[in-house]
């Protein structure tokens, strides 16, 4: 049953003449005085509950015609003939209707919601119906409906027109996208990216009428229009309530909890006298199924979008009871279902089940304070941010990072493993330079070792040489001094090389450094000894001066060649 619907048997509102003649009473007069100048609605059934008529009356009254009520705010409205051309009907309701028309003007259809024949005998309808109307009017937004105007039926009903969407609800779409997965296919563009960007959507609109003072009270699937080109409406503002305007609300509030009791199902809007309970219970706040409006604010629809929100995310409910009841008292204890992807097709981050249970918390104040709160987590969320409801750890942030400065990133990373190859490479050098200086070192040692060889092999040479030399001295001085004969001519001294009359042929010597004389042999007396008594031995030895010529000669040292 629609939420809308009157219950069986209700009592009509009928002319204030037959209703007198019906009851015979004066009782009534102040009652039909309020009903007639449209203040508030009399319903004949819950006088007779006050007592204020009995059951005869009652009776006869209800079998009274219908008459047209005369609402005073119709007085003035314009008459939708001539203005739109109604062409068909396109969707039905429990207090309206809503066909096709087309404005002859702008050559354009529009579409037209009409309060049923059937209701406008009800004040309260119809001030709902008006209120509907002047509120989405005033809502001047892309993702909430515009009102085109406001008119009055020939029938004496009151209709409104407004943009014809050319779409689905979010609910149809949800549940397109559930009938793809369950066959294993793909959602298509309804990806889950796309379906947060429709709650994203529907944030901006609701952050928009809270600014503007208006609270919803019954946002959820089924009032939510996605047009062909994705465009995005919230619908049917007809349980909105107002800032500012607790007397009047509370009236309101009170005439339709008095108005009905009905069972609904859980997706549906109910009013229950109970507790004045307004909204749809699968998507109503913890306060407001409560019953308790004094706390009914922003925050309830912050709660109603996080419940449509989860549905958007693991296509399932909030709440997971089927009766009404159930339902009710889960929403109260705050027993929602776990957030869960609907498939393995997708997961769900953590950031974004945080968003969800934090505009689903129970606790008003553990919510987002405010539907742009919301909506900007969720717009981070969308953008690959951090979100104020899952701060990200280091390791995340850093690769958050990453991911909004890839160039920079690449450059980072290009730079970084040019620098690693150029360490790697400089590492190869200088170990291949250390091989090298190794190697060059190894080959010096080898050099010096083959020269040290080579020189001591000369050394050794020269040694024997001179040996050889110093021994062919000795054997011609010992031939001599035995069998020389005493030869004539000078004999030279040590100490006459000191005096300078050393021999003529006296030149100096760069081997020797000193002054020597390879014609004449020099002798070098000991200390304390005369040349007179050595005069004859020295003659023999005089001949030596071919033997030191020869000495002399043969003792050059040649050079030591070296590898």
């Amino acid at each position: 049953m629609r939420d809308d619907d009157e219950e069986e048997g209700a009592t009509r509102i009928i002319d204030s003449e037959r209703l007198r003649a019906a009851t015979g009473g004066d009782a009534l007069r102040e009652e039909l005085r309020v009903m007639e100048t449209g203040e508030r609605d009399v319903r004949l059934h819950r006088m007779r509950d006050d007592s204020a008529i009995d059951t005869g009356a009652y009776v006869a009254a209800n079998k009274q015609q219908r008459v047209r009520f005369k609402h005073p705010r119709f007085e003035h409205l314009p008459d939708r003939d001539g203005l739109y051309e109604l062409l068909g009907a396109l969707d039905e309701g429990g207090m309206g209707e809503v066909r096709i028309a087309r404005d002859p003007y702008l050559d354009r259809k529009v579409a037209m919601k009409l309060l049923k024949i059937d209701k406008i005998t009800n004040p309260l309808n119809v001030e709902r119906f008006l209120r509907e109307a002047q509120i989405t009017a005033k809502l001047d937004h892309p993702n909430i409906i515009p009102i085109y105007g406001l008119h009055a039926e020939s029938d004496g009903r009151a209709s409104f027109a407004m943009k014809l969407v050319q779409g689905g609800t979010l609910k149809s779409i949800m549940a397109d996208v559930r009938a793809a997965y369950d066959a294993g296919n793909d959602p298509g563009h309804w990806t889950l990216r796309r379906r947060l960007e429709v709650a994203l959507r529907m944030c901006d609109a609701m952050s928009y009428a809270h600014d503007m003072g208006v609270i919803h009270r019954d946002l959820k699937p089924a009032n939510i229009m996605v047009g062909e080109y994705r465009e995005v409406y919230v619908m049917d503002w007809g349980l909105a309530k107002t800032t500012g305007e607790p007397e009047e609300e509370a009236n309101v509030t009170a005439m339709w909890a008095a108005q009905r009791r009905e069972e609904s199902t859980p997706d549906e809007s109910v009013r229950t006298q109970h507790g004045a309970m307004i909204g749809t219970p699968l998507y109503m706040s913890p306060e407001a199924a409560m019953g308790d409006h004094r706390v009914v604010g922003p925050q309830s629809d912050v709660y109603a979008l996080g419940a449509i929100l989860f549905e958007l995310v693991s296509l399932r409910r909030l709440i997971g009871a089927t009766e009404m009841r159930d339902v009710i008292v889960r929403v109260i204890q705050g027993a929602h279902e776990p957030v869960l992807p609907y498939c393995d097709a997708y997961r769900i981050d953590p950031a974004l089940v945080a968003i969800v249970e934090r505009s689903t918390a129970l606790a008003p104040a553990a919510r987002y304070a405010t539907m742009q709160e919301l909506g900007d987590d969720l717009r981070r969320y969308l953008d690959d941010e951090e979100v104020a409801a899952h701060p990200d750890t280091g390791t995340r942030a850093a690769q958050r990072w990453m991911a909004h400065h890839r160039g920079l990133t690449f450059g980072l990373l290009l730079a970084l493993v040019v620098v690693a190859a150029g360490a790697w490479i400089y590492a190869l050098l200088q170990q291949n330079h250390a091989t090298l200086q190794h190697q060059h070192r190894e080959r010096q040692i080898s050099n010096l070792q083959s020269t040290v060889s080579a020189r001591a092999h000369a050394v050794d040479s020269q040694f024997l040489r001179f040996q050889l030399l110093v021994n062919r001295l000795a054997v011609a001085t010992e031939q001599l001094l035995s069998d020389g004969a005493i030869q004539e001519g000078p004999l030279y001294t040590a100490a006459a090389f000191d005096r300078g009359d050393g021999p003529p042929d006296l030149k100096p010597s760069s081997l020797y450094r000193k002054d020597i004389s390879l014609a004449a042999p020099v002798f070098k007396l000991a200390p304390g000894t005369g040349l007179e008594p050595l005069e004859p031995t020295l003659r023999r030895l005089l001949p030596l001066r071919a033997h030191f010529e020869s000495l002399f000669l043969d003792s050059r040292v040649a050079p030591v060649a070296v590898a």
